[in-house]
């Protein structure tokens, strides 16, 4: 029983911070860099392992930068 809520509570948190990553399109992706001053975009492709492994460090880098002054923003391109 501890496993699942451990399980649990794990999974939430790695939702949240992967929250805090914007998803850019062709359609906001002019947009959304013009209006924040500092802005880190990860190009992702699902297919490749380097990808997929950064890809949780990533989220908890956009977790970390939340809050900072000035405004860090973490972006994602797939």
């Amino acid at each position: 029983m501890y496993k699942i809520v451990l399980f649990c509570l794990a999974l939430a948190l790695v939702c949240r911070a992967e929250d805090q990553v914007l998803e850019l399109t062709d359609d906001n992706f002019s947009t959304t860099l013009s209006e924040r001053d500092t802005t880190l975009v990860m190009f992702y492709a699902p297919w490749c392992g380097h990808c997929k492994r950064l890809k949780p460090e990533y989220s908890k880098a956009a977790e970390l930068v939340r809050d900072d002054d000035p405004k860090i923003s973490l972006a994602k391109v797939y």
